[in-house]
């Protein structure tokens, strides 16, 4: 089940900075406030370089008290899909092993 997850995220990452959107690997996603009830790793793409982002509410859902617009020490935070790449107005999430949505953002600088 990891190695699908490992798997399904490369595959995210390597689709997600195509286009016309520049996204910066210099940009880096902000640290929660201690106290704050959710988390953010990441994954680095060994074949791009680039870097999504994976939102983790601790209650196992998707809603939880974050700033969308904060999540990135620069630039912006993008929402990230499998299908689509970059950008658009809907979230999009993957699970990771337990069933738990993982929010798949990148920060991404100006074009």
């Amino acid at each position: 089940m990891k190695r699908r997850f490992l798997l399904a995220a490369a595959f995210v990452i390597a689709s997600v900075c195509m286009g016309s959107m520049h996204c910066a690997m210099a940009q880096t996603a902000v640290k929660p406030a201690p106290g704050a009830n959710y988390r953010i790793n990441r994954l680095v793409s060994p074949a791009t370089g680039e870097t999504i982002y994976f939102l983790r509410c601790d209650n196992g859902t998707t809603r939880c008290a974050y700033d969308w617009n904060r999540l990135c020490e620069n630039g912006k935070p993008l929402n990230a899909d499998l299908l689509k790449g970059a950008g658009g107005t809907e979230p999009a999430f993957i699970r990771d092993r337990d069933g738990t949505p993982l929010r798949m953002f990148v920060c991404a600088g100006p074009d």
